[in-house]
């Protein structure tokens, strides 16, 4: 199983995170079907980029990511993600609290395709 880890820990501004996020939209573009871990461990997303990100998010998970673990959300944020995930019918992408669950997670999708 490949793993793409987009590793946003130690990300203090939301220039960095976009760069981040950049790049990974550039990886994800040139490998299509890709399985993702999300780490926001230790971060605090601003406006701008939680904009962006909501802006890009469906649509581009749904035409190049598989499934999408998330990890690092915490609080309100936590319950919030979900809750927009819920109402968008997002399917790609799902909240977890550890790296083992989100390596479970995607290891049962992918052992799930035919």
């Amino acid at each position: 199983m490949s793993v793409l880890h987009i590793d946003f820990r130690g990300c203090k501004t939301d220039e960095e995170m976009l760069e981040v996020g950049r790049e990974a939209a550039r990886i994800e573009r040139e490998n299509p079907g890709l399985v993702e871990i999300i780490d926001f461990t230790g971060t605090a997303p601003g406006i701008e980029w939680q904009e962006r990100l909501h802006l890009r998010g469906l649509e581009h998970r749904k035409k190049y990511v598989k499934c999408a673990a998330m990890l690092g959300i915490r609080g309100v944020k936590k319950y919030t993600l979900k809750h927009y995930l819920e109402v968008s019918h997002d399917t790609t992408i799902r909240v977890v609290d550890t790296m083992d669950e989100a390596l479970a997670l995607l290891k049962r999708v992918v052992s799930s395709d035919p």
